[in-house]
């Protein structure tokens, strides 16, 4: 069950390793344990950057999500990756 935290523009240290743990906790709650789980805790500045580069829009956002696995019909019938 990978977990990757980064930060951007922030200093989210102190919260990392609760992030962390809720974040991993959710995934197992959800049988999700095969997947991985990547956050970035930017600033508004960044988030701008990002939001512009991967989506147009030259303004702040609260959430940007991108999927890492190539299509939906690789997912099985209860959302898991199909080999």
């Amino acid at each position: 069950m990978p977990f990757e935290l980064a930060t951007a523009g922030v200093s989210a240290r102190a919260l990392g390793a609760q992030l962390r743990a809720q974040a991993l906790a959710l995934l197992k709650r959800c049988r999700l344990e095969d997947f991985e789980l990547s956050l970035l805790i930017t600033d508004d500045r960044t988030m701008r950057k990002l939001n512009r580069r991967f989506r147009g829009q030259n303004h702040s956002t609260d959430v940007l999500a991108f999927p890492q696995i190539d299509s939906a019909s690789r997912l099985g019938a209860k959302g898991r990756a199909r080999a």
